[in-house]
């Protein structure tokens, strides 16, 4: 699959209530929109079309929250499909989802949940990344960090070396709690 336009200058999370708005803009404040893959994974519709109409101005970034990357039951070929089938339509500069588990016995939690930091898991996780139908596939830790700067000596050492198929986003969030490479 050919990738579009890279991203450059600011990006915005596409929302329903951002449409209308942005397609009436002229003035090229926004750079680019990263989208919530699972809100686009229908047959049809309003949010659908749109898209196609966002895509035609905008280089997107899909971001997504149940690829389950490091969970135990196997990835879901109905969801790697549809990702693909989305990436196939509007041509992402990047497709990311988070470095978690977020299913079990094939239930869907709806939470990041970690992954332990040791050899094993990053086998499973570099395994899984390879089964995964887009390239580049990047992947935003979930771990809590408290500060970027441990964000940034967790996330570079523990995921850079997953797959030379992939590139790292490591977003920190501003929590209290100690990121658990330094524990």
């Amino acid at each position: 699959m050919t990738m579009t336009r890279p991203l450059h200058g600011f990006g915005l999370g596409l929302r329903p209530t951002h449409y209308d708005e942005l397609l009436r803009d002229e003035g090229g404040a926004i750079d680019w929109l990263e989208i919530v893959t699972e809100n686009y994974l229908v047959d049809g519709g309003r949010p659908l079309a749109m898209l196609d109409r966002i895509a035609e101005r905008w280089p997107l970034a899909m971001h997504g929250v149940a690829l389950n990357i490091g969970g135990s039951d196997p990835l879901d070929a109905g969801y790697l499909r549809d990702l693909s089938k989305l990436a196939k339509r509007v041509r992402p500069a990047l497709v990311s989802d988070h470095l978690c588990w977020t299913r079990h016995q094939g239930v869907q939690l709806h939470d990041l949940l970690p992954l332990p930091h040791n050899d094993d898991t990053l086998r499973h996780v570099a395994t899984r990344v390879d089964q995964a139908p887009t390239t580049p596939l990047a992947k935003r830790n979930s771990w809590p960090h408290s500060s970027p700067r441990a964000a940034a000596a967790c996330c570079s050492t523990s995921t850079m070396s997953m797959s030379t198929r992939t590139t790292t986003a490591s977003t920190p969030s501003r929590t209290s709690m100690p990121c658990p490479c330094m524990r």
